[in-house]
């Protein structure tokens, strides 16, 4: 059973220093002047021991004489205020900086996986939006061509629905057949025409001065999926997906043309 609390004989101490006796009215007036806080500790005759008011019972009585004053931030707290502020600051400029450069990041992760599975790059433009990269294996004469585009600049579009990036891979294969192959392929697209291939729609296209069929697809990816936070990169998935992506329609585009697999 809680002991009842005497209306004089009060103490409370706060920052070293005590106040009291003390009337239960003087008590609730330093309360109302923000006096006491909620670790300022109480005592009366008849107590074990000193404890912190607010595990009293008197510390309902002062809550409801009064709302619960309001701290006065100590130097501690306002450095502790200007450091978490500092903080979010940092981390805001990060996200801004991380948006701005991801796709770079990305465009040299694509780069190096490719050069790792035995490509060469032998053409690389930009006109500011989309990234044009081509290579070539040398054994074989095959290529392998992309156009990136970063499809979410914007903090508010990236935590909406994540860092995309829209892509287009393709891969091409020269023909001593150009002419007659081509002229199929364009009779094909003329009766299918495609003014804006969905996900996953496979197209052609011709190098015509070099003799090269490219069989392509568009497709969205999550580029989170292969750079990270703190830009840290998976570049053994983001192989994996080209090696994918190369396999597929290499078979698709030697399956039109007639090509052994």
């Amino acid at each position: 059973m809680e002991q009842e609390t005497p209306g004089t004989g009060l103490y409370v101490a706060r920052g070293g220093s005590s106040s009291g006796p003390l009337s239960l009215a003087e008590l609730l007036q330093l309360w109302a002047e923000n006096k006491i806080e909620e670790q300022s500790l109480f005592w009366h005759e008849g107590m074990p021991g000193w404890v912190p008011i607010r595990s009293h019972g008197i510390w309902r009585r002062l809550v409801d004489s009064a709302p619960l004053p309001a701290k006065v931030p100590t130097a501690d707290d306002h450095e502790r205020i200007f450091g978490s502020l500092l903080k979010e600051s940092w981390r805001y400029h990060n996200q801004q900086f991380s948006a701005s450069v991801v796709d770079d990041v990305f465009i040299g992760l694509l780069i190096a996986c490719t050069l790792d599975n035995g490509w060469s790059l032998i053409d690389m433009t930009s006109d500011g939006s989309n990234h044009y990269l081509r290579f070539e294996n040398f054994k074989d004469q095959s290529r392998v061509y992309y156009q990136v585009r970063h499809l979410t600049h914007s903090l508010a579009e990236q935590k909406a629905v994540g860092n995309r990036v829209g892509i287009i891979v393709g891969y091409g294969e020269r023909t001593n057949d150009f002419a007659r192959l081509w002229s199929t392929l364009k009779q094909e697209l003329r009766s299918g025409y495609i003014q804006s291939p969905e996900p996953g729609t496979i197209t052609f296209d011709a190098d015509m001065g070099a003799g090269y069929i490219y069989v392509q697809v568009d497709m969205f990816w999550k580029m989170e999926d292969y750079v990270g936070e703190g830009f840290a990169t998976d570049g053994r998935r983001l192989d994996r997906d080209v090696d994918a992506c190369t396999h597929t329609l290499r078979k698709y585009l030697r399956g039109r043309t007639g090509r052994a697999q």
